[in-house]
């Protein structure tokens, strides 16, 4: 026998951080385009279901609808560490995705997950039967009763991942892990263990979370990082792009940057000042020593030219790091040859 939910009477602190969450998801979607901007703005939602749905137990004294409201409430428990998840990959990762294996076993735990605990009224699998005592919602799990440390699982692994990230991150973007295991830390104690729930701190715990995320996505200026980087790059038509952040450390690059860049040390989380030592000629546009200049690169295929500019990006006098954007005019070159070949012809057939 267990109490699945405890009454309580501290409804202003769960309205407060309804009202929290939704300024912050509200304000956060602006930013949708950043990396990792729209899966904090779903968790930020499934966060104030949650939240709504505890308000919703403890006002009805209905035995069915607490139930569906209890279930309701696990299903988007169940959700929440997978948006913790692709968050944390999507920030940390930003130039890779998502393994198909790992997408779609995720997506099948869940729905069958989500089907048996939905269904659970049907074959008592999870909780065999419910009751109340006095506001309080008292249940007997089942056979599958274990499948409760499912959510406490999923976030684990979103752990895991985050404690990876820390330790193969720099600068900018490890500052942002350190913080973000702190929130995922906070999560992953609330989800795997009861003593939250019952003593009725979640409210408290998801403004702590929604703080540290706020911090970890604007102490940093990261979406104004990005923000620079794409007008940048939208006001000059390039192919490649290797974005740079105040602390000298590669936190992006497209797939264009990586094989204009291919057999050179470039790679997320990497030293800027690495790339430079091994292709010096990068360092005439490192502190804008010029604007603007050409390089040539030997291939297997063949030698290209690419014409290379270097953005400090800064906002208000403040500096968020730089961009370095690389074109292929290859083409345009050897163009460019062609005509004066025929013209010095031209001269020459003139002069004879």
């Amino acid at each position: 026998m267990n109490i699945v939910f405890s009454s309580f009477g501290n409804i202003e602190v769960y309205l407060f951080a309804i009202g929290w969450l939704i300024a912050l998801a509200t304000y956060t979607w602006q930013f949708h385009r950043s990396p990792g901007a729209k899966q904090q703005v779903y968790l930020q939602l499934c966060k104030i279901c949650s939240l709504i749905l505890l308000l919703l137990l403890n006002e009805n004294n209905t035995i069915n609808k607490k139930i569906l409201f209890f279930l309701t409430f696990k299903g988007i428990m169940l959700i929440m560490p997978i948006f913790w998840f692709y968050l944390i990959w999507k920030i940390s990762r930003p130039a890779k995705k998502l393994p198909m294996i790992l997408k779609y076993g995720y997506l099948v735990i869940i729905l069958l997950a989500e089907f048996f605990l939905f269904t659970n009224p049907w074959h008592g699998m999870i909780w065999q039967v419910f009751w109340l005592t006095g506001k309080d919602l008292v249940g007997v799990q089942g056979i599958l009763g274990w499948s409760e440390s499912l959510e406490g699982l999923l976030c684990a692994s979103a752990l895991c991942l985050n404690l990876h990230w820390i330790l193969t991150s720099r600068g900018i973007r490890h500052k942002q892990a350190l913080w973000f295991l702190v929130a995922e830390s906070i999560s992953f104690v609330g989800i795997s263990s009861d003593v939250l729930f019952f003593t009725h701190f979640i409210p408290w715990v998801t403004i702590i979370t929604s703080g540290c995320m706020t911090w970890c996505f604007y102490r940093w200026q990261t979406y104004n990082i990005f923000e620079l980087a794409q007008k940048a790059i939208m006001a000059n038509i390039v192919d490649g792009w290797v974005l740079v952040d105040e602390c000298g450390y590669i936190i992006d690059l497209n797939y264009a940057a990586q094989k204009i860049l291919k057999g050179l040390p470039v790679q997320i989380g990497g030293e800027f000042n690495t790339l430079i030592q091994e292709w010096p000629v990068l360092d005439k546009v490192k502190e804008g020593k010029k604007e603007t200049i050409e390089i040539f690169r030997n291939y297997t295929s063949g030698r290209s030219c690419y014409e290379v500019k270097n953005f400090l990006l800064e906002k208000n006098k403040i500096n968020f790091g730089q961009i370095i954007l690389l074109k292929d005019i290859t083409l345009k070159k050897k163009a460019g040859l062609r005509d004066w070949n025929e013209k010095k012809k031209e001269l020459l057939q003139k002069n004879v």
